[in-house]
């Protein structure tokens, strides 16, 4: 089982005043983030725990079937894959991804119009239920990679970055294959 450190740490001070009939009063909330990953046999697992103030609002998602899918020929343009399961009491959205292998990384959705198959950006990005999940697979919702700056290999490893509004960013390895979403791939 791969461990990985805190992502991120983070802390906040929010100071504000209060002027009620001359009588002035200081206080201060202190907020923190504390995100960590572990894989364990192509199952990614995120957790964060939000603290503010005296409450502590904890945040768990499992990743499942990741991947990259090689680039076909000179095709400028590739997908990724995966799935997203929200084992939190609150709602999230993935609201980007990003790859510094391509110059632009959109969410994107497959549709029927008029009886053809069309895909479409999704800019609000993709909800996740508490308790859900989000399946980015090929033929439905999936992470478009446009103009590829390096062509991810087959066999390899390649950064992606997911970020959610409730936890942020965090920085998953994604395996580059032809068949990017066999759970045999992550091993």
């Amino acid at each position: 089982m791969k461990r990985f450190a805190i992502l991120t740490m983070t802390a906040l001070t929010l100071g504000a005043c209060s002027d009620s009939s001359s009588v002035e009063e200081d206080y201060k909330i202190s907020a923190s983030r504390a995100t960590s990953i572990s894989e364990d046999k192509g199952v990614i697992t995120v957790t964060s725990e939000f603290h503010r103030g005296d409450a502590t609002t904890k945040t768990e998602y499992v990743l499942t079937s990741y991947g990259i899918r090689t680039p076909l020929g000179q095709n400028p343009n590739t997908g990724a894959y995966v799935t997203i399961e929200n084992k939190s009491k609150a709602d999230d959205r993935l609201i980007s991804a990003s790859c510094e292998c391509a110059a632009r990384t959109e969410l994107h959705t497959m549709s029927m119009v008029d009886g053809q198959m069309s895909m479409s950006a999704v800019p609000e990005g993709f909800e996740i239920k508490a308790g859900e999940k989000l399946v980015l697979a090929p033929g439905g919702n999936h992470i478009m990679l446009f103009d590829l700056k390096a062509r991810p290999t087959e066999g390899a490893t390649q950064e992606m970055y997911l970020n959610f509004a409730r936890i942020g960013p965090v920085t998953i390895d994604m395996p580059v294959s032809m068949t990017p979403t066999t759970p045999a791939d992550h091993h």
